[in-house]
């Protein structure tokens, strides 16, 4: 009980953990430096606990001597994390979690499917394709506002609206892939844990070369120097880190597909407290009775994906 009550604690930290970067990225004035802050805060972290435990593998060499694929997890995080600072000031923060659920699904059949990026094949069940279509139905519930006179997310519109839902989608099926790469290389490695900090490294190295050629090409306007930060921004490397840490621990307890799902409700909870409170500098945007719905067939649809 411990276990999936941690995991559901976890899940609510998630869209706290974009709102916080989000002000990270307001203060910082550029996506790419307050990725760069929370990447650089997440990877001193598990170095840290990595120590602190002990754990570690011995398959480095194996896992240089594997396919290039292997370190693409970092990339695909890191357009994961910057996309979520792009997204929550336009779509909100239920949105920004249900959206790339859809990516998700999809990208996990394909990879599943097909046995992509080292992972079990798994054949293409009836139950999957219908729960694939109720995560379809429940975004489209959750996304599309309701109403003659329902209001553009921040003035942006209809089409800027639908080309930022497209996005969301996107680097949802991103996430899928980090999934799979970081999983095999864990079992490389000996040790999910040292895959994490693989992948954050890789993500961290490729973000300071990014502001580093921006910064010499003038295109990086650099923090704000008036006005006060809010302390809880610097909070969004450590939630990443913890997330990290316990989906990988969570996982080998409760089984990836309960930690999935658990964790996924109580992201869609603290979405809708943000939104509906506008809580950590967020929008108030409560949730109608229709968000509501589609947030629960959303739900339905994953536990069909999850455990066909």
């Amino acid at each position: 009980m411990i276990a999936y009550l941690t995991a559901l604690v976890i899940g609510l930290t998630l869209p706290a953990q974009t709102n916080m970067n989000v002000r990270l990225g307001r203060w910082a004035r550029s996506p790419f430096l307050a990725t760069l802050i929370s990447f650089a805060i997440s990877t001193a972290l598990l170095v840290i606990v990595l120590l602190a435990t002990g754990v570690g593998g011995n398959g480095l060499g194996n896992a240089l001597a594997g396919p290039a694929w292997l370190w693409i997890g970092g990339l695909c995080g890191v357009v994961f994390l910057m996309g979520n600072i792009l997204l929550l000031p336009r779509l909100g923060a239920v949105q920004t979690v249900v959206l790339p659920v859809l990516g998700q699904i999809l990208a996990g059949l394909i990879i599943d499917t097909f046995g992509l990026f080292g992972s079990l094949q798994s054949a293409l069940m009836l139950a999957k394709v219908a729960g694939a279509v109720l995560v379809a139905v429940g975004v489209i519930l959750v996304s599309v506002p309701r109403g003659k006179n329902a209001p553009a997310e921040q003035g942006e519109s209809g089409k800027a609206v639908w080309a930022w839902r497209a996005a969301a989608v996107a680097i949802g099926m991103l996430s899928s892939i980090q999934t799979a790469v970081n999983s095999s290389l864990g079992s490389i490695l000996g040790s999910p844990l040292e895959a994490s900090l693989v992948s954050f490294t890789v993500g961290t190295t490729t973000l300071v070369i990014i502001v580093l050629v921006l910064a010499a090409r003038g295109k990086l306007r650099g923090p704000q120097s008036k006005g006060p930060a809010s302390w809880w921004m610097w909070f969004g490397g450590p939630f990443g880190a913890l997330f990290v840490y316990c989906n990988a621990a969570l996982a080998a307890t409760i089984g990836t597909g309960s930690t999935v799902i658990v964790m996924l409700a109580g992201s869609i909870a603290g979405g809708v407290l943000i939104d509906s409170f506008g809580l950590l500098g967020s929008e108030r945007k409560p949730v109608t009775l229709a968000r509501g719905i589609g947030l629960l067939v959303l739900f339905v649809g994953v536990a069909l994906v999850r455990f066909a």
